[in-house]
């Protein structure tokens, strides 16, 4: 296929699970009104669009690089919990995509792969010319702090790379004053 879409009526509160998803670089879009479990996504430079008002659970690799990468866009109202994000872009002028999580709850990326430079990543952006943007927003707090080297809680397993940028493991997000 060249895209997919699926769509539950949110009023209907169902959950969608789903094996493999592939494309030839057609978007993906999967709209859940309950749990959302996917085995894993691979778009050939296709955006990845999801949303769940559930749990979600990606078991294996969010794959949306290719000559330029595909965007990733991550929609959860409870917890976001996924293998690993690879969005780069790998032609001699590719981009990377962007990667924007939002959680309700706690975000964890549990898995990694190397990436083009040679770096163990759970998400990377990598672009041959540039990389992509990476944004995570969740409910931690102080109280459950954001690990880059630790997805026990909220957290990733392994590195946050834009290509030209790398946040190493161990490293706790500084939360602000705020909370």
């Amino acid at each position: 296929i060249n895209t997919a879409f699926l769509s539950d009526s949110e009023q209907l509160n169902r959950d969608i699970s789903v094996s493999q998803i592939s494309t030839p670089g057609g978007p993906v879009t999967i709209n859940s009104g309950g749990q959302l479990i996917i085995d894993r996504i691979v778009t050939q430079g296709g955006d990845i669009n999801l949303f769940a008002q559930g749990n979600m659970q990606i078991l294996g690799l969010l794959n949306s690089s290719g000559d330029r990468g595909g965007n990733v866009t991550i929609n959860g109202l409870t917890n976001i919990d996924i293998f690993a994000i690879d969005a780069q872009g790998l032609a001699s002028d590719g981009t990377g995509g962007n990667v924007n999580i939002n959680a309700g709850n706690f975000f964890q990326a549990r898995g990694s792969f190397v990436d083009q430079n040679n770096r163990t990543a759970s998400i990377s952006t990598a672009g041959t010319v540039s990389g992509g943007s990476i944004s995570i927003r969740h409910a931690g707090s102080s109280e459950t702090p954001f690990i880059v080297g630790n997805a026990t809680t909220n957290g990733t397993a392994a590195a946050l790379t834009t290509g030209s940028e790398t946040i190493s493991p161990t490293f706790e997000v500084p939360v602000d004053d705020d909370g």
